[in-house]
């Protein structure tokens, strides 16, 4: 008898140790299931089922639109129905002013529309390879794209906002990582005083920002970093906000059973800023407990004295590839500029 309840006890030390084995390798196992979604996701795939109305406009080079050129639809248009004009160069690299330092992504299309008719929003799409054609590239990008047509928040339209994503193919191609990040400035105060200077403006910038891998194994760091650090602009405040991503927890009944649960729980966010240096950078740091997918909400706040609000925006990552095996993954610095200008015109 005392032999079966120690062989019992075995068994379910066992079955804890191979549990917790399976839960610290999940993420370097092939993905058979697809990509893990949260209830959040399944959201974002309700938007991805409407068809956007827009024409395509192929060019090598993107030099912007004025805000007359965006196509224009009436106010009653749900968001995410917008039209649009998408510019591409067929999969290949398009030239542009946007990169500060490059990094391991070029641009490969730009769609441009104006959200519920009034406020001008560009999507800007790069990648680290050319694709291989003109359907491959819509393949990605459209998806992005219904999921990039709702803004951040909203007071009423004194908003400006641009989104960005950075796909990372493999040797044949396919997407096998991706970022992406939507940048909304919202003015907050007009003909302030700046350093004794009047005339100056107080912008709040968010971010949401989000990292998936598709077939790579698990994010083990993943950093975005905002730097304001342009003429006449001083960073005056930040904010983390800690996301959220499922994690497998263990837990014992009183029959000795073993359940096997998803919750979601905080993950550490570091955040390293300068107020002197005019940047702020947010960071995940997990390499015992990697991810498939991360997302962080970051805010700061910002003065200016110019008529452009300018920022640059960069992200790495490192991705396990396999077993002690991983890759670096770098956007390069992209560069972001809001028109700095009176409310009462933005508003016409």
């Amino acid at each position: 008898m005392e032999k079966q309840k120690k062989k019992g006890i075995t068994v379910y030390a066992l079955i804890v140790v191979l549990c917790v084995a399976m839960n610290l390798l999940t993420p370097y196992l092939p993905r058979i299931w697809g990509p893990h979604r949260s209830s959040q996701d399944g959201e974002k795939m309700e938007w991805a089922e409407l068809s956007l109305d827009y024409e395509m406009t192929e060019t090598a080079v993107w030099t912007g639109l004025a805000e007359e050129d965006y196509p224009a639809e009436e106010e009653e248009v749900l968001p995410g129905m917008e039209k649009g004009l998408l510019f591409h160069n067929n999969g290949q690299f398009m030239d542009c002013n946007l990169i500060g330092s490059k990094g391991g992504c070029r641009l490969v299309g730009v769609y441009c529309f104006k959200f519920w008719g009034k406020v001008p929003v560009e999507n800007y799409y790069f990648s680290n390879k050319p694709f291989a054609d003109e359907e491959s590239l819509l393949a990605w990008i459209l998806p992005e794209q219904d999921s990039h047509s709702t803004p951040l928040m909203g007071r009423g339209f004194d908003f400006q906002a641009k989104y960005f994503s950075f796909a990372f193919l493999d040797e044949e191609g396919s997407v096998e990582s991706f970022m992406t990040t939507r940048v909304q400035a919202e003015k907050e105060w007009e003909n302030v005083n700046i350093n004794g200077i009047p005339g100056g403006t107080k912008w709040l910038v968010w971010m949401d920002s989000d990292m998936e891998t598709e077939e790579s194994r698990g994010i083990s760091a993943y950093s975005t970093l905002l730097d304001v650090n342009d003429e006449n602009q001083e960073l005056m405040h930040w904010e983390p906000f800690n996301s959220t991503s499922p994690k497998v927890t263990i837990s014992f009944s009183t029959s000795g059973g073993i359940s096997r649960e998803e919750h979601y729980d905080e993950l550490p966010l570091n955040v390293d800023s300068s107020m002197s240096g005019n940047y702020c950078k947010w960071m995940y740091d997990l390499p015992r407990m990697p991810q498939w997918k991360l997302s962080m909400l970051p805010s700061v706040e910002v003065t200016n004295l110019d008529d452009v609000l300018a920022m640059e925006l960069q992200h790495t990552a490192v991705v396990n590839t396999g077993i002690f095996q991983k890759e670096e993954l770098d956007t390069g610095r992209i560069r972001i500029e809001f028109p700095d200008v009176p409310t009462s015109e933005s508003d016409k």
